[in-house]
Formats: C-alpha cells, sequence, structure tokens
C-alpha cells in the first residue's frame, strides 16, 4: 500500500548565501558539525557528534562507518520564516488527504487478497494527496522539503520531523535555516557522492539547535 502514498513531486529551494566547490575555508557552525559528524563517522572523532542526528541515533546509525571523504561541494543555504499555524495546518491537511486515500485502497480489498488496481484508478485515488502536496510545497518549500513529502518515508511514523513538529506548538512564525553539502566517500575503489544536510528551526519558545536530517535506515537515498 504504501507505494502508492510516494508523492512524485520536486522540490523548490529558497535563498542563497554562498557555494562553491570543496569550501574548506567556511568554518561557520554548520560546517563545524558536518565535520565533526563525518570524522565520528570515519572513526577519527569523537563518537558524540552522532547525537547532532534529529531524532536522535538509531541502531543503524550507531554502527555506520566511512571509511575516508571529503567536502564536494556546498550549496546554497536555504532560509525560510514564514507562519507555523498554517504550515502547520498544511501538513494536517496532507495528512487528512493520505488517510482518506489509504482507506479507499482498503475498501478495494477483501479479507484475502488485494484486488487488481489500474493506474487510473490508483491516480484518481492519489490525486487530492496529490494536491494538496503540491499546494504545500508552493506556500512551504523548505519546512516541506525537510518533512520530506516528496519521498515514502514522509508516511513513515519514525519520519523524525514528525517528533520536531510536536515540540513547535502553532504560534508565531518559525525560522527554519538549511545547508546541504555534498560529500564525496570512496570505498574499495568505488566512489559515490552523497548529501549531508544540517538545518536548525526556531520559533519563539524553542530552538533545536544544529541538527543533521539523516536518511532513514529504510530509504537510505531519503
Amino acid at each position: 500500500m504504501k507505494k502508492f502514498l510516494a508523492l512524485s513531486l520536486g522540490v523548490l529551494f529558497l535563498a542563497p548565501l554562498a557555494q562553491g566547490k570543496d569550501p574548506g575555508g567556511a568554518k561557520d557552525e554548520p560546517r563545524k558539525i558536518a565535520e565533526s559528524y563525518l570524522k565520528a563517522l570515519e572513526g577519527s572523532g569523537s563518537g558524540d557528534a552522532r547525537e547532532y542526528l534529529l531524532g536522535g541515533v538509531t541502531l543503524t546509525a550507531e554502527i555506520f562507518t566511512i571509511p575516508n571523504w571529503k567536502f564536494a561541494s556546498r550549496e546554497e543555504v536555504k532560509i525560510e520564516e514564514e507562519n507555523l499555524a498554517d504550515a502547520v495546518k498544511e501538513m494536517k491537511e496532507l495528512d487528512r488527504q493520505g488517510r482518506k486515500a489509504l482507506d479507499k485502497l482498503m475498501d478495494m480489498t477483501d479479507n484475502t487478497e488485494v484486488r487488481q488496481i489500474t493506474r487510473e484508478q490508483a491516480e484518481k485515488i492519489m490525486k487530492p494527496t496529490n494536491k494538496q502536496a503540491k499546494r504545500f510545497k508552493k506556500k512551504f518549500p523548505l519546512f516541506a522539503y525537510v518533512a520530506r513529502v516528496d519521498k515514502e518515508v514522509y508516511w513513515h511514523p519514525k519520519n523524525p520531523w514528525r517528533d520536531m513538529l510536536d515540540k513547535l506548538g502553532t504560534k508565531d512564525n518559525y525560522r527554519l535555516e538549511f545547508h546541504r553539502f555534498n560529500i564525496a566517500e570512496t570505498d574499495h575503489g568505488k566512489k559515490r557522492v552523497w548529501p549531508l544536510r544540517v538545518l536548525r528551526m526556531k520559533t519563539k519558545d524553542f530552538d533545536s539547535g544544529w541538527k543533521i536530517l539523516p536518511a532513514s535506515d529504510w530509504d537510505p537515498e531519503s
């Protein structure tokens, strides 16, 4: 069932600071945290840096290591300042539409097997959910991105952004700051580049501090 709730939407980004290849000289706080975390994964730094992970350290995150790494590039900083109550309202509406879609899919089953569902039927069922997701992303693009509305992980109960949301309340505005570092890693001659995302969420009464948005144990690419 979950595959029907994977929303294939693009990601919108906001506003600039600086970017460039291997930004070794930019020793601001987000980069220091990224470096501390990478050193912890490498085994050359304090393991306490794993605690920067938003939502806490899972078993997989606790044992994960990387053999070597370097900063390949750093993307533009994104900062979003919007009304918190409105953002939470849009997110709850997306959840409501998602539940309705799941209920409709469940209605198309019996006690023993799932009936054949055509692409047209699935698209019709998911149309209100996709519409709300696009609305959410248009109004609050960065909030929606870190909530991962374009990934299956959005619907997972262990999505760390949901725990964060419970601490924010619904009053006043929020300020969400987001830094993305692209990390080059080589393992047994194989190279890959993956994102390391550092963020901070602040409201009048709450400050997350700098956190790393983790890849999910069930979907390492998200």
